[in-house]
């Protein structure tokens, strides 16, 4: 529920979200205590290109996970997961939005960093895109487990393409039109989000309006919401649920009479 600009940029893609993760100078410190305590070369080749302004996020990934697969450095993981769990959750949180009534992307995306934790050895750096692409199966393998969990949930892996489409060898055609998108998208997003607040603040009680706050806005977990409000995790759940479909309902409303 932030309008804060650079909430917005984070939204339009994976590469132009990972572009704005850490700033340059606070990254090239990071990445001078991983090296103090792994003596890694890659990683001393990525400072350096940092610092001539050549920095490749692929690349940089790969060569943390490297380290933390080879050095077993927290350092290393610790990175990886703030350079990129904003990606994730864009891309769970877009994957899922037929689902969000039964998922919690924010489960799932725990549940991604977790494998990677457990599972550095199943990483194999040997291209460019490797964690990229590697990160993006564990996101696409655990959203297919919690749907599966869900035994009345019909499970469609249209929504779920194997490899993670690369937005920077589109069509060549696509970038004129890059610049007017763009800015198109923030005043939708702006207005969607005001109507957004208008249905928050008129159509939900006060109860459901806490429990949303919790869940969304404080990131609470489900169980821990519901200890705050009192009520069962069942009944706070079906709160969560059918605020958001009140939601979606009365948006749908509104920008169905705005379209006709």
């Amino acid at each position: 529920m932030k309008t804060g600009g650079s909430n917005l940029n984070e939204a339009l893609s994976y590469d132009q979200a990972s572009d704005l993760a850490i700033p340059s100078a606070v990254l090239v410190s990071r990445l001078q205590e991983i090296s103090q305590r792994t003596k890694s070369r890659a990683i001393k080749n990525q400072i350096s290109q940092i610092k001539k302004g050549k920095v490749s996020l692929g690349l940089l990934n790969n060569t943390l996970m490297e380290s933390y697969r080879i050095h077993a450095c927290a350092e290393s993981y610790s990175l990886l997961y703030e350079l990129n769990y904003k990606v994730f959750f864009l891309i769970i949180f877009n994957k899922i939005k037929f689902y969000s009534n039964l998922l919690d992307p924010k489960d799932i995306l725990q549940d991604v960093f977790l494998s990677i934790f457990r599972y550095p050895f199943k990483f194999r750096g040997d291209k460019e895109n490797a964690f990229r692409n590697w990160s993006y199966s564990i996101i696409r393998n655990t959203i297919l487990k919690h749907l599966k969990a869900r035994e009345s949930c019909e499970i469609t892996t249209d929504i779920l393409p194997e490899v993670l489409e690369d937005s920077r060898s589109s069509n060549p055609l696509a970038s004129l039109s890059d610049a007017e998108s763009i800015q198109r998208f923030k005043k939708f997003y702006l207005y969607y989000l005001l109507l957004y607040l208008h249905v928050f603040d008129n159509y939900l009680s006060e109860r459901a309006k806490k429990a949303l706050l919790h869940v969304e806005v404080e990131c609470k977990r489900y169980r821990e919401a519901s200890d705050l409000l009192g009520i069962k995790l069942e009944n706070f759940k079906m709160v969560v649920c059918r605020a958001r479909k009140k939601i979606h309902r009365h948006l749908n409303q509104i920008l169905g009479s705005a379209g006709s």
